[in-house]
């Protein structure tokens, strides 16, 4: 029989609850650490390092403490791959939403399934790409606080505001998330949120997607659902390279009856953003059109 290493003894360790893991007092910061997990559906303990400003190490150990204790979980799939050196993932149980709901009885989220099934588990893909996603809102969250705008976002709590059906179609839309920021004079802009991991290889994809943004306006069926029909489509991807290839990719989109790209796209990507300065995702010229080499940020 082969013997484990303990390097393997090691990796087991973060995947198996101890059996009687020392009782957890829920505070208001681990409610609150809950909200934000339940909020961007998996979250890593930087995240939440940028939203709280809590030192790093202590909310390592308050995600971990609760894991053992069975409000969060580690998701499955990153299980083969985790490098020991890498933040852990977190996700929120079925347990962890009775504990919000018990104390916010307006969440409504205890009947949602929210623990991973064993014979349905997460991909890999799908949490690296909502990792990223979760990237996108906690540095939006924390620049609206310190440059006064509203952030109206709510998450994985409400997921179907994220979707618009196409009755001309008969498809829908499926974003990554719908925000509205508001400014300290009411004034408001609607964004919708793509976040692409692998459109670099396969830009027709994503044209196919962001078209259909641009039919559903063109529709003028944008109109029943949002002021004016007045709306942006925010194209966020890892990296600088990834990002011009699928501005060139969508550049078409619209100009059959303009010279101009539709510039209801605008495009970015993670490079471009600042942990440390989150007001950078605001503020700063970090977002082009498709046709147009200029950058423009969000707010101007």
């Amino acid at each position: 029989m082969t013997e484990s290493t303990p390097l393997q003894n090691r990796t087991w360790k973060l995947w198996e609850r101890p059996e009687k893991p020392q009782p957890i007092n829920i505070q208001p910061r681990d409610a609150a650490i809950m909200l934000a997990v339940a909020r961007h559906h998996f979250i890593q303990p930087h995240h939440l390092h940028a939203l709280f400003g809590d030192p790093l190490h202590k909310l390592a150990l308050r995600t971990r403490k609760l894991w053992q204790n069975g409000y969060l979980d580690r998701p499955m799939a990153i299980r083969p791959t985790r490098v020991l050196t890498d933040q852990m993932v977190y996700c929120l149980t079925n347990k962890g939403a009775r504990e919000l709901e018990r104390r916010d009885p307006n969440l409504h989220i205890s009947k949602l399934q929210w623990s991973e099934r064993p014979d349905d588990p997460t991909k890999l893909v799908n949490v690296e790409h909502q990792l990223g996603v979760a990237t996108f809102f906690v540095m939006l969250q924390v620049a609206c606080t310190k440059l006064g705008y509203r952030l109206h976002w709510d998450g994985h709590l409400d997921r179907d505001r994220h979707f618009v059906y196409f009755r001309r179609e008969n498809k829908y839309i499926n974003s990554d998330g719908f925000f509205v920021l508001e400014r300290s004079d009411g004034m408001k802009r609607r964004f919708f949120l793509e976040f692409d991991r692998t459109g670099r290889k396969k830009p027709d994809r994503v044209y196919e997607k962001l078209l259909r943004y641009f039919n559903w306006w063109d529709s003028g069926e944008a109109e029943e659902l949002l002021p004016h029909g007045a709306f942006r489509v925010l194209v966020v991807v890892p990296t600088e390279k990834h990002m011009q290839t699928l501005r060139r990719a969508t550049t078409p989109i619209g100009r059959e009856r303009n010279p101009q790209t539709w510039r209801g796209f605008m495009f970015s990507h993670l490079e471009a953003f600042s942990p440390t300065y989150a007001e950078r995702i605001l503020a700063e010229p970090i977002f082009y059109h498709a046709d147009d080499d200029t950058p423009v940020s969000l707010i101007s």
